[in-house]
């Protein structure tokens, strides 16, 4: 039992408590072996050990009855251990516990950890100090929450600065700290009318799978300033609340810990608690307070549950709407403005779509510095399912982010929401404190490809935690930079519904848990394809509610080859009897021949789930940030491994669970799967049981009307938006378009189809005509677009050839200039790069008439003058390291140049790259401030010698315009003759009746 220690004998029980360095020899501390790694009762930490005897069995733990029978048990020889004199001779005494005797004085203290637990005994295998120590194993099934905990009964002790609770923990779960409960026997607490109770948070546990001793002080700094933040969240913001601190008394030691998937341990030896002051009046011990109530969303390893059951999260932000289109809209949850707009979220409570929004905020300072918190939530917040702290938050954000969210976290105790967060960098120390995090990258509009964009939004998640959900924003409108460019002109750029999903379905092939529609415009505003987005979002919303068991509980385990177009026997040329047409012909000259059609445009992503296996093909298209193409191909295969000779596949679409559009084929090395028409996406289940097939046919029961009335919506807006936008096209002189009345016919023939086949309620077949009308529709805006921006090495030259809706004044720009007699001087002499001493020798105060380094105190970059430019003389050159840190950018920004509105500048320039700058994140950006990044031209590829290029803008307002080239990632870029040209148009041209 534990001994006292009279405070005459202090100094020297100090000296004989076992350390590190003089211990007795032990169990070797080496990592987790994954040989033991078999079972609860098989679970070890060190290797050499054989298996203990394990008295308290896992089945033990099921039994509600047996459990509640030992935990009884080990709370009555808790209390007998500890309820020993607590004085001798008047003085203060120490207690310890070397567990050396049966029975384990620890128990679970949260619900996750009485589940997980399967194993709990005093063991003689890898103690800390004496003979034996406490073992406790889980087997969980997934990732747990942060503050789980075990907890275990102290002898009362009144508290002071010197009281202090230590005990050694070796273990293999996940951010183990230390904690004391803290009881204010004379203050109720107003949220749960039990006696109030705070806890101070103590060391970390840092030496993962080795002995470590932490400690806990009840300090006055460490209490002051958790009582500081106490009385925060019980005031109602009004009156002051005053705690009554008499007698408050430590008697709970606490465990905190996050369990990890599969099995895990932890074990604990030599705990010591004192001085020890007994307090004259106690809380009585009873059943325990009551349970808070819980949130409506759990998020516990890489998956959401709402009620429990598994949910992926599609929200969007409300600006006023009637909540009817919001429902129509088909999202689950909805961003308001304040948690306190009750009527509104009583509302959504009745919808069943869950409301997200801001927590309140503390200021900065006292956030960072916890010199005050955030008032109790109070429990009228329930509809309140998530937390959203903002949104392109920076990294230097970081301390406050941090700080806030575990503010939001003490002040909802009560119903512990989760909080989300859309940060631009510095993803993974924003994960460790945030639960649902969001990194997202707008490309619509822009010189991102939808290839590279990909491959960006899956580094930002392999960026994040591993084993915690993501989500990203999507795009359904333009930027609002885009937008004020286009502020005083009739044609608006809008996001094609197309893009709208692909958006959506390329999130999901990236690996995240869950989207945001962003916009800033309501869905009821009256413009030409706004008012599409709503139908475009309904469908995804619905396709992902039929697959929401496969996204929300899958797992990414392959990316696969994609081969379009008749099958050939590319194997047959090979001498082995195994070859197949996947396997890759061997030249006799010893290379290695493509395969059959491969596309490197569809990517196929296999997901592994709880119900089986969902492979997700999605075209990535380069260009269709701006304009997407038909999208569309016959024979369209793939080869799955490892799902078995009795395997059925089963496309899953918006309106209809079928096969009428697959082939399997049992080849070597696996099985094919062959989708006889491809459009755009398509989503591909393999269940495990037949259960799961026949849940997808009732819930596509349940929602193809649905979608089949938004598919037919948009192809009839649409093709009235397509044909005004063409009819204006030809009247301001773009190139003619053959073909293009064939197209339209044939779009207006599908478009009536799919109108009659939804009459009939026929909602599958409405769909499929919807897709080929939608199908000639983009070829038409893809050969407008293809021609606008044929000359141009970017997409971005002119901002007017960024989508389809502004193609009009893309060719009225063109128009304008070429009309123009004078084009001006070039107003950026320096910009020929021939003189080092003046290039950033600046004669005004301000600096602004001369070149900038912009990135001259990072010592990854440089800026050279080098000989060898494009007449012979010298050129500028923007160097990053080879051995740079990712995102390190070489940045020189030109002098300042004079504008006015309705003036257009033409800037060109000459580039060289010598290397391809591969990878996410790696290119050479160039733009003007006026309108920012979003309008850069991006280039990434080797040249061969020296390239040209351009960018056409027409100024929007009067003002000061400079140029930025931007170098992002390990590379050289090398720029030459680089001049700005401002025109004065003196016509522009035919206007539109």
């Amino acid at each position: 039992m534990l001994q006292p220690i009279a405070h005459a004998q202090l100094t020297k029980s100090i000296k004989c408590i076992p350390t590190p360095c003089c211990q007795k020899p032990t169990t070797p501390c080496k990592g987790l072996d994954p040989k033991f790694l078999k079972g609860a009762s098989g679970f070890h930490f060190g290797s050499g050990c054989n298996e203990s005897t394990d008295v308290h069995t896992s089945a033990a733990w099921r039994c509600p009855t047996r459990r509640s029978v030992w935990i009884g048990y080990a709370v009555l020889a808790v209390l007998w251990l500890f309820c020993s004199k607590t004085y001798a001779d008047g003085q203060a005494v120490f207690r310890q516990h070397p567990f050396e005797a049966e029975p384990p004085i620890s128990r679970a203290g949260s619900e996750q950890v009485a589940k997980a637990l399967v194993s709990q005994t005093i063991t003689a295998e890898d103690f800390h100090g004496g003979q034996k120590c406490e073992r406790i194993l889980f087997q969980s099934p997934e990732i747990s929450g942060e503050a789980e905990r075990l907890v275990i009964t102290l002898p009362k002790s009144r508290v002071f600065s010197e009281l202090s609770a230590s005990i050694w923990i070796r273990s293999n779960c996940a951010n183990v700290r230390l904690g004391m409960r803290v009881r204010f026997p004379h203050q109720r607490d107003p949220r749960t009318n039990e006696p109030l109770a705070l806890e101070i948070i103590g060391d970390s546990y840092t030496e993962a799978t080795r002995w470590q001793q932490v400690s806990c002080r009840t300090t006055d700094e460490a209490m002051q300033s958790r009582l500081l933040r106490l009385r925060s969240q019980l005031s109602d913001g009004v009156q002051p609340v005053r705690i009554d601190e008499r007698e408050a008394y430590a008697d709970q030691l606490i465990v905190f810990l996050q369990l990890p998937q599969g099995t895990s341990g932890l074990e604990l030896d030599d705990l010591e608690f004192g001085p020890i002051v007994e307090p004259q009046t106690v809380v009585p011990e009873g059943p325990g307070t009551t349970a808070a109530a819980p949130s409506r969303l759990s998020i516990m390893d890489d998956r959401i549950r709402k009620d429990g059951e598994s949910f992926f999260p599609i929200f969007t932000l409300y600006h006023g709407e009637s909540l009817d289109l919001i429902a129509r809209s088909g999202v689950n949850m909805l961003w308001v403005r304040s948690y306190e707009e009750i009527p509104l979220l009583e509302a959504l409570a009745g919808m069943n779509i869950g409301g997200i929004a801001s927590p309140p905020q503390p200021p900065a300072e006292d956030a960072i510095l916890n010199s005050a918190a955030i008032r109790s939530i109070p429990d009228w917040t329930a509809p309140i399912w998530a937390w959203m702290l903002g949104i392109k938050i920076p990294g230097g954000d970081r301390a406050y982010i941090n700080s806030w969210a575990d503010q939001v976290r003490d002040a909802d105790r009560t119903i512990r929401r989760p909080i989300l967060a859309d940060v631009s960098a510095d993803e993974r120390e924003f994960h460790r404190h945030v639960d649902f995090l969001a990194s997202s990258r707008f490309a619509i509009h822009t010189a991102a490809s939808s290839p590279d964009h990909f491959e960006e939004l899956r580094g930002r998640r392999d960026y994040a935690l591993p084993g915690k959900p993501m989500f990203t924003f999507l795009q359904t409108e333009a930027s609002g930079p885009l937008l004020d460019y286009f502020a005083d002109r009739r044609l608006i750029p809008i996001v094609e519904p197309e893009q709208v999903l692909h958006q959506g379905y390329e999130a999901i092939a990236a690996g995240f848990k869950g989207v945001g529609f962003w916009k800033q415009i309501p869905f009821d505003t009256a413009a030409p394809g706004l008012d599409e987005r709503v139908d475009a979002m309904r469908i995804f919303c619905l396709h992902c509610r039929a697959l929401e068991p496969y996204l929300a509980t899958g797992r990414i385990v392959d990316d696969i080859t994609v081969q379009v177009g008749q099958k050939s026997l590319a194997g047959a040329k090979s001498n082995s009897p195994l070859s197949s047409r996947w396997d890759r012909a061997v030249t006799p000259a010893g290379h290695v021949e493509t395969t059959n059609g491969p596309s490197a445009e569809i990517r196929a992503t296999v997901f592994h789930t709880e119900r089986g296996l969902l492979i997700l093909l999605v075209w990535h298209e380069p260009g269709s940030q701006c304009v997407p193409g038909p999208q569309t191909a016959s024979m369209v295969r793939v080869l799955i491994n490892g799902i078995g000779d009795v395997a059925h596949a089963w496309e899953v679409s918006p309106t209809n669970v079928g096969q009428s559009n697959l082939d399997m084929d049992r080849v070597a090395g696996g099985t094919e799967i062959t989708l006889r028409e491809f459009d755009q996406v398509a989503a591909i289940v393999v269940p495990k049981e037949s259960a799961d097939q026949k849940s997808l046919l009732n819930m596509s029961t349940q929602t193809r009307k649905l979608a089949a009335e938004s598919f037919v919506n948009l192809a009839v807006a649409k093709l009235k938006r397509v044909r005004e936008v063409h009819d204006e096209l030809t009247v301001v002189g773009a190139p003619g378009l053959p073909g293009a009345e064939e197209a339209f016919s044939r779009a207006t023939f599908y478009t009536e189809q799919a109108k009659v086949e939804l009459q009939n309620d026929r909602s599958n077949e409405a769909r499929l005509a919807s897709q080929k009308a939608m199908q000639q529709l983009r070829v038409i805006q893809r050969a407008h677009w293809e021609a606008a921006v044929a000359p141009f090495a970017a997409p971005t030259v002119t901002l007017e050839a960024t989508n389809y809706q502004t193609l009009p004044e893309h060719w009225r720009l063109i128009s304008a200039i070429g009309k123009s007699k004078d084009h001006g001087g070039n107003r950026l002499p320096s910009g020929e790069f021939e003189d080092e001493t003046a290039l950033f020798a600046a004669g005004s105060q301000d600096g602004s008439d001369a070149w900038a380094d912009g990135s001259k105190n990072n010592p990854w970059t440089s800026l050279r003058l080098e000989r060898g430019g494009v007449d012979g003389g010298t050129h500028l050159s923007l160097i990053v390291k080879p051995e740079s840190p990712p995102g390190q950018t070489a940045v020189v920004v030109s002098p300042k140049v004079d504008v006015v509105a309705g003036d257009i500048v033409l800037v060109t320039g000459q580039v060289r790259i010598p290397y391809a700058l591969q990878g996410p994140g790696r290119h050479f950006a160039a733009f003007e401030t006026l309108n920012g990044r979003d309008g850069a031209i991006l280039l990434k590829e080797k040249t061969e010698g020296w390239k040209s290029f351009r960018i056409v803008r027409r100024v929007p307002k009067e003002g000061q315009l400079r140029l930025r080239f931007e170098l992002t990632g390990p590379g050289i870029v090398n720029l030459d003759h680089v001049r700005v040209h401002v025109v004065h148009p003196v016509e522009t041209a035919a206007a539109v009746p």
